[in-house]
């Protein structure tokens, strides 16, 4: 896990919106990693116009390149579910993950590829983390937490010890997750929602506690 970014590499981050930018700022600002950021890739480019980024944009998603190295930038649980497993099928692609140096990690804690985790977050001991999931600012991931692939956690979150969430889930900023619950996969949970007991089928849930909504 401590050599996440630190093996010295070109990278094209892949989602030209808010949150590809962020880790583009959070990169350029980080002593510690060695990554060199040569553009982005998107089909929807406007924010790049927006913020003055234009001259950065390489290209369309379909467009990666053999023998590219690629970070996922993309919230959407879904698509970024697609854009794993297709870029999973090209050849020498290597999807690259990225630990900001703030972050403090537990003994015993795993990553997979493609895990992304912003300033001020905290993992705590014997964490499994699954492929191309991200992790936003200040949240705290509790001991003996399991979360699957393509998982977005939005700011602030909070999940318990022994805390299950599976594949291609949303957690909305703020939001609580008590101790030993399970989230199903393809689950969404809303900003300042708490949870506070597992959950059996998928939806979409908000509320203190959380109820399903959709």
């Amino acid at each position: 896990m401590a050599d996440i970014q630190y093996n010295s590499k070109e990278i094209v981050i892949l989602g030209a919106g808010g949150l590809g930018r962020e880790i583009h700022s959070w990169i350029q600002n980080d002593k510690n990693t060695t990554y060199r950021i040569s553009g982005f890739r998107d089909d929807n480019f406007s924010s790049l116009d927006m913020y003055g980024l234009r001259d950065m944009l390489l290209g369309s998603l379909s467009s990666v390149e053999d023998r590219e190295n690629v970070l996922i930038g993309i919230m959407d649980c879904d698509f970024k579910s697609s854009l794993f497993e297709n870029l999973k099928k090209k050849n020498q692609i290597e999807i690259c993950g990225y630990i900001h140096e703030s972050v403090i990690v537990g003994i015993r804690s795993n990553f997979g590829e493609g895990v992304v985790l912003f300033p001020k977050v905290v993992i705590s001991c014997d964490v499994e983390i699954g492929d191309a999931t991200f992790i936003n600012l200040g949240s705290q991931i509790g001991h003996d937490v399991r979360i699957g692939n393509c998982v977005s956690i939005m700011p602030n979150v909070d999940l318990g010890g022994g805390v299950v969430i599976e594949d291609n889930v949303f957690i909305g900023t703020g939001a609580t997750i008590l101790p030993g619950v399970k989230i199903p996969e393809n689950s969404r949970i809303g900003a300042g929602s708490v949870v506070v007991k597992s959950i059996k089928k998928s939806g979409t849930f908000f509320g203190n506690p959380a109820r399903k909504i959709f």
